[in-house]
C-alpha cells in the first residue's frame, strides 16, 4: 500500500506501509517509510489482552490467542516483572531490581552496566538509578554489588 504526497520542494514522498498487528501484550501500529528516509507511525492499536480458557483436566488456563499457559503456583518465579509460571504481576518492586525478578543482586548490576554502554534496554530505567544522582552508570551497578555482599 503506498500513498503519494507532494511537498513544496517538489519531492514526492512514496510511503510504504508496514502493519504490525497488536498481540496480547504488545501495541500494534502502522509504520510508513519513504525511500528518502522520512517515516512516521500512525494507527496505534492497544494490546488485545489475553483470552483465558480453562485447561482440561489440569489446574490453570491457556490463552486462546497466543497459547501461553497460566497455571496455579505457590512459589512464583519472577522475571521481567511477571511470574513465568502463572503470569502474576510482581507487586513488590524494589529500587535496583531492573531484571524484575523480585531481588536486587549481581544480575541487576550486570544489566545496568550493559545499559550504560548501550548493550541493553531497560523496561523501567528509573529503577536503575539506585544512588539517585540522575545518571545510570557503573556507580549504580557498584552500589548494588556492594550492597549484595554487605559492604553498603
Amino acid at each position: 500500500m503506498s500513498a503519494f504526497f507532494q511537498f513544496p520542494d517538489t519531492h514526492f514522498h512514496g510511503y510504504t506501509a508496514l502493519i504490525t498487528a497488536p498481540t496480547c501484550t504488545e501495541t500494534g501500529y502502522t509504520a510508513y517509510t519513504c525511500p528518502c528516509g522520512d517515516s512516521y507511525t500512525d494507527q496505534i492499536r492497544n494490546p488485545l489482552g489475553h483470552s483465558w480458557t480453562a485447561l482440561s483436566g489440569q489446574n490453570g488456563e491457556t490463552c486462546t490467542r497466543c497459547g501461553i499457559r497460566k497455571v496455579d503456583c505457590l512459589t512464583h518465579d519472577f522475571l521481567d516483572f511477571h511470574c513465568r509460571l502463572c503470569h502474576a504481576e510482581l507487586t513488590d518492586i524494589r529500587m535496583g531490581d531492573v531484571t524484575g525478578d523480585g531481588k536486587v543482586n549481581y544480575e541487576d548490576a550486570l544489566k545496568i552496566l550493559r545499559y550504560s554502554i548501550g548493550l541493553e534496554v531497560l523496561k523501567f530505567a528509573n529503577l536503575a538509578d539506585i544512588n539517585s544522582d540522575g545518571n545510570i552508570n557503573y556507580s549504580d551497578a557498584l552500589t548494588i554489588l556492594r550492597r549484595s555482599i554487605g559492604l553498603a
